[in-house]
């Protein structure tokens, strides 16, 4: 998804010159608000999982930080409740 985002404007131009009704969802705000936000939430959930692997890794660390990104998520919704995107980098971006 954040390859895409990136290439927003060449995805459009290609859709556009192929007559695809699908470059109208790039051209809508609030489709690509959604996009950005999906790309941001993709992004840490991918960051989790990465940190999964390892020679270190084991069930207790594992619990650790699948509570610590629970707690992460908590915060980010009271953030996002009062409106700083801030930890969502393609988001605040748009």
């Amino acid at each position: 998804m954040q390859r895409l985002l990136h290439l927003k404007d060449e995805v459009v131009m290609s859709m556009t010159e192929q007559k695809s009704a699908l470059a109208e969802f790039f051209r809508n705000d609030s489709w690509v608000a959604k996009l950005c936000h999906l790309s941001d939430i993709f992004g840490k959930l991918n960051d989790l999982n990465m940190s999964f692997h390892g020679k270190n890794c084991n069930i207790f660390t594992f619990k650790g930080k699948i509570e610590a990104f629970t707690k992460k998520l908590a915060i980010w919704k009271s953030r996002t409740e009062n409106g700083n995107l801030e930890m969502f980098t393609a988001t605040d971006d748009f």
